[in-house]
């Protein structure tokens, strides 16, 4: 079955440093690559946007043939999408169509520093897709060369959630032709403070130690590794900081982590230790959602009455709007679930004539 690496661009450079990587993946992988381009045009109220629609469509079809065509020139298939729509609602309906089996995107675009990462469209990725997500960062400088391809890091905490990463990362070295390296970083305990006294829990570090490595042997001979060569590292401090160490030292080509480890209910990535660990890493992170994390389309209760409301389309906006801040905050699983399975049925509802 051919393998389809999905690339959400922007037009911008920032956004195109994905593109390399996901070239070199291609053609270990023989995949196809398929160029995503959401766009939406600014018009004065009141003027017609036809013109001003069809402008920003013809350039951006462009600007992904240009690119198209270089990575054809690399001998590698490419296909383009452009979307006249929000970033998050092209990247769902692209997820969708294409069924990929990689995403490989920038963590920032047009804008530059925050953009992409904290304008919500990396996170939206990760809350929709099945398959794993390659970020990677604006800090990264690392290229992949053939005869220079370092192991893939997979951070590990001692979770079944956390080891939801393993299956993706084996593939990736894969693909890259290299070992994993399996890493297990102990958090330090925190002094409790009482009664204006501090007071640090027994624990033996050592211990704790030991116990980690023979967790991560056990791993190094676990079948979702499909026989790759493993090697075990385990430490005690800041997890996000000691895996960049870890990865910087070895060379590592990509770091790998679930989006949930040992707590289950942490926020998305991006509240997370991966959001920590791609802030300091210079290399692609390889992030996944354990399938137990992702939005279900739950019916309503038994005893939960539907209810049909008529929208214009300012008040489905405001609404919309109210959505979108809600899933930026530190919601539970269970709101962001419903608030993202709502959000995703207003737009489709929008975007039908005569809509809302």
């Amino acid at each position: 079955m051919a393998t389809t690496i999905l690339v959400p661009l922007d037009g911008s450079e920032f956004a195109e440093r994905a593109v390399p990587f996901a070239a070199y993946l291609a053609r270990r992988a023989g995949a196809e690559i398929a160029l995503l381009r959401a766009v939406q045009a600014r018009t004065f109220p009141g003027a017609d946007p036809t013109d001003a629609e069809v402008k920003v469509t013809q350039e951006a079809e462009a600007a992904l043939d240009q690119v198209a065509a270089s990575l054809r020139q690399q001998g590698i298939a490419a296909s383009t999408h452009v979307y006249y729509d929000s970033a998050t609602s092209a990247l769902t309906d692209a997820l969708r169509a294409q069924h990929p089996d990689l995403v490989v995107m920038s963590t920032h675009g047009r804008s530059g520093i925050g953009r992409w990462l904290y304008g919500s469209v990396a996170e939206h990725v990760l809350h929709h897709a099945t398959m794993p997500v390659l970020l990677v960062p604006a800090r990264c400088r690392r290229e992949w060369k053939p005869d220079a391809i370092g192991p893939v890091v997979v951070g590990l905490d001692g979770s079944p959630l956390a080891e939801a990463a393993l299956a993706p990362a084996a593939q990736l070295a894969a693909w890259l032709d290299t070992e994993l390296v399996l890493a297990e970083v102990i958090e330090p305990i925190v002094p409790v403070v009482t009664d204006g006294a501090a007071y640090v829990p027994p624990v033996d570090e050592e211990a704790e130690l030991a116990a980690a490595r023979q967790y991560l042997d056990s791993l190094t001979r676990d079948t979702r590794l499909g026989g790759h060569k493993a090697s075990v590292v385990t430490m005690v401090g800041d997890p996000a900081t000691l895996l960049v160490r870890i990865a910087d030292e070895r060379g590592a080509a990509a770091i790998a982590l679930a989006t949930h480890g040992r707590t289950g209910l942490a926020r998305l990535v991006l509240g997370s230790v991966a959001v920590a660990t791609l802030q300091r890493a210079d290399v692609p992170l390889l992030v996944y959602r354990p399938v137990e994390m992702r939005p279900q389309q739950a019916p309503a209760s038994p005893g939960e009455q539907s209810l049909q409301l008529a929208l214009s389309r300012s008040e489905l906006a405001v609404v919309e709007r109210g959505l979108t801040t809600l899933l930026r905050e530190g919601v539970s699983d269970t709101e962001r679930t419903t608030a993202s399975a709502l959000l995703d049925r207003l737009r489709r509802l929008g975007a039908e004539p005569g809509g809302a």
